[in-house]
């Protein structure tokens, strides 16, 4: 019953961490907690690995300035430390980790991390690329009194549109 009390615990804590994970010290506690004994006893209980590995914020395509996630790479790296996970883990590839447990492990991998933060990089620039020609070709416009001018503009969207559908295809 420990188990249970210590599981259902943690599920209060994960809960009141997404409502609130941009507090300062937020972190420092859960690096605290994740490494405690309290944790450490139930990190592979069934309730709890199948709550961090369900999670959908680990599969969540879009990450832009709008969109806050308190799935940061802090706590994943907290997270990957706490279940101790290695880069390599032969136990990984060998199936030693089977189900939710194999979903967690590929969800807080390093290079799957180092990788999605490349993507979301790529796109904030080509996003600030193409405002930068709106912006350029906006103003042009209003100098210049002529029509033809938006036709970047045009482009520009267009650019924009598709590869906001290739993003979801």
């Amino acid at each position: 019953m420990e188990a249970d009390r210590r599981v259902d615990a943690f599920i209060r804590y994960w809960d009141a961490y997404k409502k609130s994970h941009e507090r300062p010290g937020t972190l420092d506690w859960w690096r605290g907690y994740l490494l405690s004994e309290e944790f450490q006893d139930i990190r592979f209980h069934p309730r709890v690995v199948h709550l961090l590995a369900g999670e959908r914020a680990w599969r969540c395509l879009r990450h832009d300035f709008f969109h806050r996630d308190y799935m940061t790479d802090e706590i994943k790296g907290l997270l990957w430390e706490a279940y101790g996970f290695w880069e390599d883990d032969k136990k990984a590839y060998m199936g030693a980790y089977q189900g939710e447990v194999h979903k967690l492990w590929v969800y807080l991998h390093p290079k799957r991390v180092r990788r999605r933060m490349q993507e979301r990089t790529k796109r904030i620039v080509k996003a600030a690329a193409i405002i930068l020609i709106l912006l350029v070709s906006i103003c042009g416009a209003c100098m210049m009194n002529d029509g033809r001018a938006l036709v970047p503009i045009v482009a520009a969207l267009l650019y924009y549109a598709r590869n906001l559908l290739e993003d979801k295809a």
